[in-house]
Formats: C-alpha cells, structure tokens, sequence
C-alpha cells in the first residue's frame, strides 16, 4: 500500500512543478486540477524511465512531443489562456488537501480490492492469463531494454530488435515499480500498476461528475460506473457473452485508455481549445487504437468545417493530428530489427475476403446488434426520465458546441470498418473495442447524471423511481461481474498441489543463472485462436514466485484445426509460423534434408542449453532425450511433470 501512496504523491508533485514551471492553467474544480497533475506526473515519469531504460528508443518520446505542441499551441496561437492560473496558499489548500484525501482513501479502497483478490495466506492467486504475460514483458523491458515482445517469444533470439507496435507505459509503469521496489512483475502490474492507474481515473470521474453537478450521488455514481460493462440478458448472436468484458476499471490495459478518454471528455464539454490533445496519446498508449483515432479525429475536422462552417476553429487541430501520426510512422519505420516479427499479411486477408465476401458485412452488423443487446438498458432511465432532449434533431445536436457524441458516432463506425477489413488478423478485434467502449461507458455515466439533474426541480417520486431504476441496473451489472475474464481469480493449489509448486520454484530459485526452459504438449485439436497461441500453452504459474519464467512451445507441429473454419486456419498459420521452434524446424531442414520432429527437440533443447521441461500428463517423453533427465518433479494434482535436465 504504501508503494502505491509514494507513486501517486509522486506523480502529484511531478505534475505539479511541471504545471508551475510551464504556466499550466488550473480550474477551480479541485478534482480535475488533481487529476490533471496525476496525469502530468504519470506521463513524465513512465517516459523518462522507458528513456533511461532503452537509451532513448521508446515511443513515449510522443508524451513529450505532444506536450510542446501543447506548449507552443498555448504561446503562439492562444491569445488568453483559458483558465486563470493561481498559486495562492487559499487556492492550494482548496484545489489540494480535499482531493488528495480523497485520492489515498480511494488507493486505499481500490488496493484492498486488487490485495484481496490476488493475495492468499499461501500462495498468491491465478488472475486471467494476459497478466502472465504481461509479467514477462515487463521483466524483458527491465532486462532488455527494448520495447518488442520478441524476448518474450522467443527467448532464445539472437537477432537484434527493434521497438514494435505494443501497449508499452503501463507496462513501463509496472517495470519501474518493479525496479525500484525489487518485486516481481506479477505483483506489480496485478495489484500496484491497477491500484494507482484506477485511482487516478477515480480522480477524473469525481472531475467529470463536479463539472457536471455538484452531488454527492453523483460523485458515487461516477465512481461505481467505472465498473460498467455490457449486461447480457439476451444471446442471439454466439459471441455476445465474450463482449461483457469492456468495463473501464477492469484491467491496466483498459483503465489507461479509459483515462485519456475521460481527460477528453472533460475537455470536450468545456469547450476547450486542447481537446483533442488526449485524444492524440491514445495511439501511443496502444498503437493498435492508431488507425482508428487518427482517421476518426480526419473525418470530425472534416465534417465539423463541412456542418459547422467553423474552419478557423478546427482546421489548427490537423496540424498535431498530422504531425503526431508522422511521428509514429517514422518511429517504427526507422528500427532497425534483424528478428523475424509478426506483420500484417494483406495477401492472405484479400484471399480471405475473396473467400468470404459477405462476411465483413456480418461483424460489422453484429458489432452493432451486440453493442445495442447489451448496452441498451442502461439508456432506459435516460429514456423514461429526460425524452423531451431526445426530441432534438440530429443535425441540431452535430452543429451544437460540444463535439462528444460527434466523435463517439465517428469513432464507433470506423472501428467496426477497421475490424471488418483486418478480421482475418488474430485479435484484429482491438481496432473495436479499444476505440469505442470505454468512451461509451463514460458517455452513459454523463447521460445519467445529467438526466438525475434536470430532476432536481421534479417530485420527489420521480427522483425516487430515477434511483431505484439506476440500483437496479447497476445490481444487474455488479451479480455479472463474476462472469468477466478479469474478475475470476482462481486458487493456485487448485490447479497444482503445493508439493510441486514449491519444488519448482525452488529448483528454479536455486539456479541463478535465469535459465528457460521448454514445454512438451499433448497432440492439440484447435477450437479458437488462442489455442494456438505457441505461448499460451499449459505451463505451471511460477510467475507468482520468480521474475524471469520462460519456456518454448515443443509441440506447435502436433497442433491441428479441428473445424472446417478457414479464418482460424488463417490466424493458426500466422501466429505458428513466428513460433521459435517451428522456426527453427523450418530452417533446420532447409539446410539439413528432413529430420524427425523427435530430433529436432532434441538438437534444439542441446543447442539452446534447456534446463527443463514442463510435460502435459498426455504427452509423451521422446526416448531421445532420456540421457538427458536428472530430475522428475510429478504434480499428484494435474498429473503435469517438471523435468530438470543436466
């Protein structure tokens, strides 16, 4: 706990000189000046950290180029700035002391519940499996110093990498806490990274509820609505269950998109003249929301001169929109990498197309139907309770001053486009999501609490039945929560029995020289894409225990499609042909003629100096490697073996 009260009062006082020093122009709502010094403090410290870390080849250098554009915006374009800036002793305890008691009761809260969650007596918990790896992310970007999952992948590369497209400061964020605290990654992205990332957003949704109203129910509603995600009462289409997962404050991935969002969203209903700028970060936080943002700000400077008549007003915004996606390019166009990485194959997509003509048509019809299922319920209250602003007309609404449902319709529809084309790719699906729900979760939250406003004046029964609406959906909301990937939190002895877990991480402890090892699986029918992931493979959770817990896929040539499905085929073939050991058979017998698979495991665990294996209880052993076992650890629970080799 109090790791994540140092980084915080770090982060406030970063954020705080930096205001000081460059004239940064505060509100008099306490909780956005606040919320904007954590964010100031945050991007600072992550992008001077992933500098240090990788001698200057991070694409967090886009933090500080935004920062002069912002800069030189306010010097040379803005006659007056937009908020009086004032440093009095009255205005600092004001805009100070409140918030920040308010944001460590809040870290408080927030770690009790990450603690609870991942924490036991014993052994730490199982969280969903993109923490695992997340964990060795974070443990190459300390080791390595490069931002590329390649060291991840295959830890034996002997190539040099260059910096790849990623979601990095997070991940940075989890490396320096990591670091600097000397605990294990797992920790520190799980419970550390959450807590301080999710009160920083707290901070922004009692921002955004102050510039609202000024309402204590408010103030709680904003923050129970950072758990709002999709309530499935209807499955008409399959992949409906799997699109509840969404909700701002369920991960670090989501909630540091959800921040930059919500900073926009304060930013659009002032009015402000920086609006777009959080909206630019977004490609470096994630560069897979880069083609959407991007397009999606295009298309609103567009329409915005073509609707509104307003040229002067918002053709300026081009420039760092242009400036910013040019930045980007560049950086990743300019590594240098001697490493095979995964890239986007545009053959195999237009074949697929060909294929299936119809079927981007199809996701982006049910992205829409999927979206209205779940999401629909919570616009009843606004519904039922504020119709007559529904009246207005559309047109009326897109020429009105505040561009946040302008943007959201844009953003929405050309997310579901970049899906639709890019569908073949594995996890083409981020192009939708990351650009779209997290926005609309707050927007719900804004139409709610605007709608309990213009109930001041009603009766007091209209208020009661606006509230009894609102706990309801929000009960319905919370009794799902359960059914969220990164909600479901397992037991590690229920997996494995605490005799095996402790020999493992023993035996690894005890070898200092961080060695990797290889993972032998049973003969695999593939049912979806992540099955087939050479990474995502069964192996036993020694993260909860050491930093750098690696291991090879053996068996990716076993693997078959067990559906006649020929874009899983497709994401089968592109994510197997980058796995390190199909690589190698590939090569290898190129030079060498044809060579059993039995043989390449063994040639491949001798050249590569493998200290262990990890056995699935159905696959079998090759006689070849017999002479090389020392050790056999059996787990009595899951029937898995460890196998320490000389």
């Amino acid at each position: 706990m109090l790791i994540v009260l140092l980084i915080l009062l770090s982060f406030y006082l970063l954020g705080s000189i930096i205001g000081f020093v460059f004239k940064i122009g505060f509100t008099s709502n306490a909780y956005y000046n606040t919320f904007v010094r954590l964010v100031i403090g945050l991007l600072l410290a992550t992008s001077v950290y992933a500098v240090f870390v990788t001698g200057g080849n991070t694409i967090l250098w886009g933090f500080i180029l935004i920062g002069i554009l912002a800069f030189f915006q306010n010097k040379f374009f803005n006659k007056s700035p937009e908020n009086k800036n004032d440093f009095s002793i009255n205005h600092k305890f004001k805009n100070n002391v409140v918030p920040l008691l308010s944001l460590i009761v809040l870290a408080c809260i927030f770690y009790f519940i990450q603690s609870s969650l991942f924490y036991t007596n014993s052994f730490s918990n199982i969280p969903q499996g993109d923490y695992y790896y997340y964990s060795k992310l974070i443990y190459a970007l300390n080791t390595f110093g490069v931002e590329s999952s390649i060291y991840v992948d295959n830890p034996f590369n002997k190539g040099v990498a260059g910096a790849s497209f990623y979601h990095y400061p997070e991940l940075w964020l989890a490396s320096l806490i990591s670091s600097i605290f000397s605990i294990l990654p797992l920790d520190s992205i799980v419970v550390h990274t959450h807590t301080i990332l999710l009160s920083i957003l707290a901070m922004g949704m009692l921002a955004l509820s102050r510039t609202i109203c000024n309402s204590v129910f408010i103030d709680l509603l904003g923050l129970i609505s950072m758990y709002f995600a999709g309530i499935v009462f209807i499955e008409i289409i399959p992949q409906t269950k799997p699109f509840i997962d969404f909700g701002n404050a369920y991960t670090s991935k989501y909630i540091i998109i959800s921040i930059f969002y919500l900073w926009f969203t304060i930013l659009a209903l002032n009015k402000s003249k920086y609006l777009f700028y959080p909206l630019l970060i977004l490609p470096i936080i994630n560069t897979a929301l880069a083609p959407t943002i991007f397009i999606s700000i295009i298309i609103f400077i567009a329409l915005k001169i073509i609707i509104g008549k307003q040229i002067r007003k918002y053709l300026h915004y081009l420039v760092p929109t242009l400036i910013v996606a040019i930045f980007i390019l560049m950086f990743y166009s300019l590594q240098h990498t001697s490493t095979t990485t995964r890239g986007v194959d545009f053959n195999g997509i237009i074949q697929i197309h060909k294929s299936l003509p119809f079927k981007c048509l199809k996701i982006a019809i049910g992205a829409v139907l999927i979206i209205l299922l779940t999401y629909i319920w919570y616009f009843i209250p606004v519904f039922l309770f504020n119709h007559k602003k529904w009246k207005q007309k559309p047109l009326e609404i897109l020429k009105s001053g505040n561009p946040l449902l302008l943007y959201f319709v844009i953003v929405f529809f050309v997310s579901i486009g970049f899906w639709s084309i890019l569908h073949p790719m594995p996890d083409s699906i981020q192009f939708y999501y990351l650009s779209t729900y997290f926005l609309l979760n707050i927007i719900i939250f804004i139409l709610w609490a605007k709608t309990y406003k213009s109930l001041k004046s009603e009766s007091a029964l209209k208020r009661f039945a606006f509230w009894i609406i609102c706990l309801v959906l929000i009960t319905l909301n919370f009794t799902q929560i359960n059914d969220r990937a990164f909600f479901r939190y397992r037991k590690i002895t229920n997996a494995h029995s605490e005799k095996y877990i402790l020999n493992i991480s023993t035996k690894l402890k005890e070898n200092t020289d961080n060695p990797v090892g290889a993972y032998l699986a049973a003969k695999t029918e593939i049912n979806n894409v992540f099955q087939a992931n050479a990474c995502w493979v069964q192996r036993p959770y020694i993260d909860n225990f050491i930093a750098s817990f690696n291991m090879v896929n053996l068996s990716t040539s076993d693997y078959s499609v067990s559906k006649d499905d020929i874009i899983l085929k497709y994401r089968t073939k592109e994510i197997l042909k980058n796995a390190p050991f199909e690589m190698f058979s590939v090569n290898y017998q190129t030079i060498n003629g044809v060579t059993s698979s039995d043989s390449l495991k063994y040639i491949y665990i001798h050249n590569n100096n493998i200290k262990y294996l990890v056995v699935h209880p159905r696959a079998s052993i090759p006689s070849v490697l017999n002479e090389m076992i020392d050790t056999i650890y059996t787990d009595t629970k899951s029937g898995q073996q460890f196998i320490w080799l000389k």
